[in-house]
């Protein structure tokens, strides 16, 4: 058994609907309670997410502490995490995330069996949404069950840090408001330490409306203008081209018809064009706006 202390990262902001299912998850591990810390961190949420979050984990003996950004968005909220963690690792958790009763014990395990690794993420699990939009983007997991091939640009909810590899190279740009402080701290990560793909699975709750889907993306979009000025050419623009996009959910389509049977996954090609169409719209107007232009060139030099 691994025993060792481990952090849990949990970065909220609005996600009173969801927050519940992973909190029960969370007090659901098979993990000693004693060794787990949970760090919340709350981006100026105007529903009930912190009080159900202070409820819920009062009632149970795993300490846990809820910090505030100020509005200072997600870099500075990942980094709050790292400043105040005292587990050997962190494991990052979104409010709108599963785990099964095993995720801290295999993903800590998968740490502890390979000392050059920084950054693990675990791997997509697959759960057959009842809303048509979360329906569709739940199926590209089961074509990348990693979240993407590249493991520089797969997000941070879903995976195991080790603390001292996040304090090496400084922790995660506090700069970064949105979307991409999650890529900029593995492509600096990648420098000196190994990320990986580990067994451990996790499950997402996607979004359920076209409009959240399309603000989602669109926020993706506008965060990575930041995180490609900081590392030129990092990511492809080319890819999220409609036709280019279209193509993509075609591939898409045909895997899940021949893994599901689901005729509805026709509607595929049609949803990777609009999500990336927002998502490219989102980097245009973050262009225009000049996000990261003159931050990122600060960062890069330093």
């Amino acid at each position: 058994m691994c025993n060792v202390p481990v952090t849990i990262g949990l970065c909220v902001k609005n996600c009173a609907d969801t927050i519940r299912e992973t909190l029960n998850c969370i007090i659901g591990q098979d993990y000693p309670h004693e060794l787990i810390e949970v760090i919340v961190v709350d981006d100026q949420s105007s529903d009930d997410t912190i009080p159900i979050v202070i409820k819920t984990l009062s009632n149970y003996s795993i300490n846990f502490k809820v910090l505030s950004t100020n509005g200072k968005g997600l870099g500075f909220a990942r980094q709050l995490v790292v400043k105040n963690a005292s587990g050997k690792y962190i494991l990052w958790v979104d409010g709108d995330m599963i785990l099964p009763n095993n995720y801290i014990m295999q993903q800590v395990k998968f740490m502890e069996q390979n000392p050059e690794v920084g950054k693990a993420r675990a791997k997509w699990g697959f759960l057959n949404e009842d809303y048509l939009p979360a329906k569709l983007e739940s199926f590209r997991v089961l074509t990348h069950s990693s979240g993407n091939k590249n493991k520089l640009l797969v997000g941070i909810g879903g995976s195991i840090c080790r603390t001292c590899a996040l304090k090496e190279i400084g922790g995660f740009d506090e700069k970064i408001r949105g979307a991409g402080e999650d890529i900029d701290l593995s492509v600096r990560l990648a420098i000196s330490w190994k990320n990986a793909i580990s067994d451990a699975v996790f499950y997402h709750r996607f979004r359920k409306t076209w409009k959240s889907l399309w603000q989602q993306y669109f926020w993706y979009g506008y965060g990575i203008h930041y995180v490609n000025a900081k590392h030129k050419g990092i990511i492809k623009l080319w890819k999220y081209l409609p036709i280019i996009s279209f193509f993509a959910g075609l591939k898409n389509f045909l895997s899940t018809i021949k893994l599901t049977k689901q005729k509805i996954a026709i509607l595929l090609p049609f949803q990777y064009t609009f999500k990336y169409s927002a998502w490219l719209i989102g980097y245009i107007r973050s262009h225009f706006d000049q996000y990261g232009d003159l931050e990122a060139d600060s960062s890069a030099s330093t």
